[in-house]
């Protein structure tokens, strides 16, 4: 069963849509909308916690990198696959925030190199292995981003062809999943700081202004979260899920340690999370119209969720059989939410594909 199939059936729900928008467009919010207070209550109820929770799973992926590699055991295999899917939920979490420390230092790309429809990031890392004087001067800082973060170490920890290496502390593959993990944590932290009190990106955030390079008004904050809930979706529409009628789009960020799923789950969870914060008074007077619509949207969210969790400990032809399911209500929701925020906080909605530049 397709979730959500009935309940737009019995709603009519492409016309429902169509038709909301509509009044939505003709709509403005009464009363002014509290721009700074949406811009703390999601850095403080948000952000922070989300990149909180990347430094600490950060850590712990890193220890037990240094444990398997120490010495392989069944338990040391469980637990460095949880720390791994644990990191991979926190940064989904993280990533569709598309503005702050995340966007400085390739620090986005440093942690998860996608799309990579040409297979780079596997190519880099088999050259990499292969020719052992070129590691011997190898600083993951200065690497390629093809050749670390996330997808790195789904390669040389998850892929079976890599395990013997792993009983190796001293294997190339053990010097280069030991130097990732350990620059995946460098890189939480860095972030961290820059939104914790007293970091470099905080007041940027806050503080808009006439000499604000970033935010020259407040509204400008309410834009960047719209346009980062908007892009987001886009990227797991385009980037991130199967394609509904069987294209060859590349798809399986993380394949080996079956993880691709527990990123998206993720993302669509913190953009839930987003839409929660922006909706919760007293940010503005009362729009029925357009609360109603964020709820919509909610609604849609939450049948992409429950989709997603029904692909665990699926195969990869079962996952793509159930595109439909996952597609659907995630661009219903990139259309209702996009144009609910606007309304409420009074913002003209983006009229053009942000990951194309059209």
């Amino acid at each position: 069963m397709i979730v959500g199939a009935g309940y737009r059936a019995a709603i009519g729900f492409g016309p429902l849509i169509a038709l909301l928008l509509t009044f939505l467009a003709q709509s403005a919010a009464a009363g002014s909308f509290d721009h700074a207070g949406l811009a703390q209550r999601v850095l403080e109820t948000e952000i922070v916690p989300a990149h909180q929770e990347f430094l600490a799973n950060t850590g712990v992926l890193r220890s037990q990198v240094g444990d398997v590699c120490s010495g392989r055991t069944k338990l040391a295999d469980a637990k460095l696959r949880d720390a791994f899917a644990r990191t991979v939920d926190s940064w989904g979490r993280v990533e569709v925030y598309r503005f702050g420390p995340i966007e400085l230092e390739d620090r986005r790309y440093r942690v998860l190199f996608w799309p990579d429809p040409r297979n780079v990031s596997r190519r880099v890392l088999r050259k990499l292995l292969s020719q052992e004087e070129e590691l011997a001067d190898w600083d993951v800082r200065n690497a390629s981003v093809a050749a670390i973060g996330l997808r790195a170490l789904d390669a040389l920890l998850f892929l079976p062809a890599r395990q013997e290496d792993l009983s190796d502390g001293k294997s190339a593959t053990c010097k280069i999943v030991g130097a990732v993990s350990q620059d995946l944590e460098l890189i939480a932290r860095e972030m961290l700081q820059g939104w914790n009190s007293g970091g470099s990106y905080r007041p940027v955030w806050l503080t808009p202004g006439p000499e604000n390079s970033s935010f020259v008004s407040p509204s400008e904050t309410s834009f960047a979260l719209i346009k980062s809930y908007e892009m987001s979706l886009q990227a797991l529409l385009q980037q991130r899920l199967p394609p509904e009628n069987g294209g060859k789009t590349k798809w399986r960020v993380l394949p080996s340690s079956r993880t691709s799923m527990v990123l998206v789950q993720a993302n669509l969870e913190a953009l839930d999370g987003l839409l929660d914060q922006v909706g919760q008074g007293p940010l503005f007077a009362p729009d029925k119209r357009a609360l109603s619509v964020l709820k919509m949207a909610r609604t849609e969210l939450g049948f992409a969720i429950r989709a997603i969790r029904g692909t665990q400990n699926r195969t990869v032809q079962e996952i793509e059989e159930r595109a439909g399911a996952m597609r659907r209500p995630i661009e219903s929701a990139l259309k209702l939410g996009v144009q609910a925020i606007s309304v409420l906080s009074q913002q003209s909605p983006p009229s053009f594909n942000a990951l194309d530049g059209d």
